[in-house]
């Protein structure tokens, strides 16, 4: 019984039989990760106050979004609005008696509260952008830094600043006065956490500076970070 040999021309069929499918299966799989991730963002976005839960299990929050064009445009028209409220307000009374229509859309949307001292937390629904959705240390306990001491990094005293910001719980992080901060080492966050400068003039300097790895929900506002270098130098 003879040996079954395919001819050239069915060899070349086979052969792109096999490309197209294996083609097909990669579109497939491309465009299933492609639906998954805009699921993600999905989720992310109509589910914020689920991110706490999930900040500890999911660290590889997905990195693009699936319309960049949009939060960018939408940044610019908060931006431009908030500049035009304060050039049309110029002069009048309101204004002047104002300390909060400074153009800035995010300091507009929390600190025209009269009461803003007493509800920083709404700075979290206040922000813009990619990182609009982070919620920060938001429905978690104040922390007040007093000390801005930076001695020991391995293991900190209540009441500084590298305490607060390793600690597991959600904390929003606020200062009662001026304070300047000379960091010794890098500043490593845990997730979940705000720090709050408003209403105090705070300057973060030093070695390291701040480490956010692998972490999520951090907010970060009018606090000054400056004159960094390597630490261990």
């Amino acid at each position: 019984m003879g040996t079954f040999k395919p001819s050239f021309q069915l060899r070349f069929i086979l052969l792109l039989i096999a490309r197209v499918y294996l083609k097909g299966i990669s579109r497939f799989h491309k465009k299933r990760e492609e639906d998954l991730r805009k699921k993600n963002w999905s989720n992310q976005y109509e589910n914020p106050q689920s991110a706490h839960q999930s900040a500890f299990l999911n660290l590889a929050l997905p990195g693009q979004h699936p319309n960049p064009e949009v939060v960018v445009q939408e940044v610019h028209r908060k931006v431009y609005a908030s500049l035009a409220r304060r050039q049309m307000l110029q002069g009048t009374q309101k204004y002047q008696d104002s300390s909060c229509l400074i153009g800035n859309p995010i300091d507009d949307c929390w600190e025209c509260d009269p009461n803003w001292p007493d509800n920083r937390q709404n700075l979290a629904d206040c922000a813009i952008g990619f990182g609009q959705y982070a919620l920060g240390g938001k429905g978690g306990e104040y922390d007040v830094v007093t000390d801005s001491s930076n001695d020991d990094a391995v293991n900190p005293r209540p009441g500084t600043l590298r305490y607060a910001v390793i600690q597991t719980e959600p904390l929003w992080i606020v200062f009662p006065g001026n304070m300047l901060i000379k960091l010794s080492q890098e500043l490593i966050f845990n997730s979940c956490k705000t720090l709050n400068g408003s209403g105090a003039n705070v300057h973060i300097v030093g070695g390291g500076c701040i480490t956010l790895q692998f972490i999520s929900n951090v907010i970060i506002h009018n606090v000054h970070i400056h004159h960094c270098y390597p630490s261990g130098f």
